[in-house]
């Protein structure tokens, strides 16, 4: 444990000058264990299943979103593909497209002060061939989802 600590801390003086440091001895930047994005991707087996058997099910041009309201105080998503949809790179950047556009999205709604309106689980499948296209961008799912929240607000108040 000692050996291990020792190891650590010459590796950080090695590749990070002693005066990036701040005082408390944390990097200026985000390195991946501080990153706190992957509390709002839903894991649960038993959580995932409840929500797929839920009826709330909302349609965009592109995408289908299901959501069910959860117990704790911040929204979670889950990008779901069948394994049916295209190859194996197709469903990873439609994934990859959805995260980065949930992060998005909840990044503003922290700097709104809005993220304790939503307390949801959310799946996010794809509904169209149009995504695996290479020129489909990740605005136009970000914007997807903006009318879902918008469309969940209305029936909220």
């Amino acid at each position: 444990m000692v050996l291990e600590k020792e190891c650590r801390q010459k590796m950080e003086e090695r590749y990070y000058p002693i005066e990036e440091k701040k005082e408390d001895g944390s990097l200026p930047y985000p390195t991946k264990s501080s990153e706190s994005k992957k509390r709002f991707i839903l894991k649960n087996k038993k959580e995932i299943s409840e929500l797929f058997e839920e009826n709330n099910v909302f349609y965009t041009p592109d995408l289908k979103i299901i959501y069910k309201k959860n117990l704790l105080k911040e929204i979670r998503f889950i990008p779901c593909v069948s394994k049916k949809w295209g190859r194996g790179h197709e469903r990873n950047r439609f994934k990859r497209l959805v995260r980065e556009a949930m992060w998005k999205t909840i990044e503003e709604l922290e700097k709104n002060d809005q993220l304790k309106f939503f307390t949801y689980n959310i799946a996010i499948l794809p509904r169209t061939q149009r995504i695996k296209n290479k020129d489909y961008k990740m605005d136009n799912i970000l914007s997807q989802i903006k009318i879902f929240l918008k469309k969940i607000n209305k029936n909220n108040s």
